[in-house]
């Protein structure tokens, strides 16, 4: 679904506030404390549309940090101040990374893959990378499971002292 067709608040309009070409052209890209400047109009560009589109994950490998993206956790800041970290949805990964594009010209994200809309920055300024904690395994009752398991539980398990 592309920006224009998104009925939430945050795609009713743009309006762009990085004002010089130069900085229009950088991109921050950071990793706990490593911090780097890619400048997205000197990465492989694909033309779609009448639009030039950077892949993601092509920005995060210009950035030469040292981690592989499919372990990490990805938000983005937009010019305007909206940063998707303050979002409260499913986590974006590195596997999804590859199917984000950035535009050259307006710096706005679009992706190939269904995401939610709050992923669809407008005037990208600063995409960050953290940890991706997977998630949890849940840990079921603790107890036997079949007749054996019962019988070698009875005895191993000790009982809990008294309190």
């Amino acid at each position: 679904m592309d920006s224009r067709d998104c009925a939430c608040c945050r795609h009713d309009g743009h309006s762009t506030y990085i004002r010089s070409p130069l900085a229009r052209s950088m991109l921050s890209v950071c990793y706990g404390r490593s911090r780097s400047s890619v400048r997205i109009a000197a990465l492989p560009i694909v033309r779609e549309g009448g639009r030039r589109l950077v892949n993601l994950a092509d920005i995060w490998w210009a950035a030469c940090l040292p981690i592989v993206p499919a372990r990490l956790r990805f938000d983005f800041k937009g010019d305007d101040g909206f940063d998707t970290a303050r979002k409260r949805g499913e986590p974006l990964t590195g596997d999804v990374l590859t199917h984000g594009f950035v535009d050259v010209d307006t710096r706005d994200i679009s992706w190939a893959v269904p995401v939610p809309c709050f992923y669809r920055v407008k005037g990208l300024t600063t995409m960050n990378a953290r940890m991706h904690a997977p998630a949890r395994p849940r840990v079921d009752a603790v107890g036997p499971t079949s007749a054996e398991e019962a019988a070698s539980w009875e005895h191993t398990s000790r009982p809990l002292p008294p309190r």
